[in-house]
């Protein structure tokens, strides 16, 4: 599956316990929110509108300086041992499933808490993963949510069979062959949304 650009953006401020920004040697989160300020003026006005915010209906504070994931200040996301892996070639896949829509990712894009992925770009994971037999099973086999979605959590994928390719050369003609055609259907139908 291709997707097309959104235009919409992620922020990904990373801890600064594991990142090295402008106010990362700064203990004080004053000095560090002053120097955040004057590294990225634009992002720090931006950012600093969702700092307190308050629920609507009970009044208790939410915002970023309310979460339980923050980084070293209230403005940075947790720390995080794979950041990396988001560069690097992989298959995203959406929690909530209708049909099989396993994806590569060649772009380093991030996503939310609603996709997983896995760290790997072998074409055979990617056919056998949107197989109808690999449906077959997950259908039998994962979690039936509303509606007869399936929930792909990512634990639940970790024991789902894939048998190795018989032939790896000739099964990634064909799988390529498969991308192909997907991407021309998926170019199809944008063609007639748009």
């Amino acid at each position: 599956m291709v997707v097309r650009a959104s235009g919409l953006y992620m922020i990904v401020l990373k801890s600064s316990s594991d990142h090295h920004w402008p106010w990362a040697d700064l203990p004080d989160e004053i000095q560090a929110e002053q120097r955040f300020r004057a590294a990225y003026p634009a992002l720090h006005r931006h950012m600093k509108k969702f700092e307190e915010v308050f629920d609507s209906k009970t009044g208790k504070p939410r915002g970023l300086r309310h979460r339980e994931d923050q980084g070293r200040f209230w403005w940075e996301l947790r720390p995080c041992a794979y950041y990396g892996e988001f560069s690097d070639p992989k298959i995203y896949y959406q929690v909530i499933q209708y049909h099989p829509q396993f994806s590569f990712d060649i772009t380093g894009s991030l996503s939310n808490d609603k996709t997983f992925f896995l760290a790997n770009a072998d074409p055979w994971l990617i056919a056998s993963l949107n197989s109808p037999l690999l449906w077959w099973f997950d259908w039998r086999y994962l979690v039936h949510l509303k509606d007869e979605a399936l929930n792909t959590l990512g634990v639940l994928m970790e024991s789902v069979p894939i048998a190795d390719a018989p032939d790896p050369v000739a099964s990634s003609r064909h799988v390529e062959a498969l991308q192909s055609i997907q991407a021309d259907l998926h170019g199809a139908r944008c063609f007639l949304i748009d």
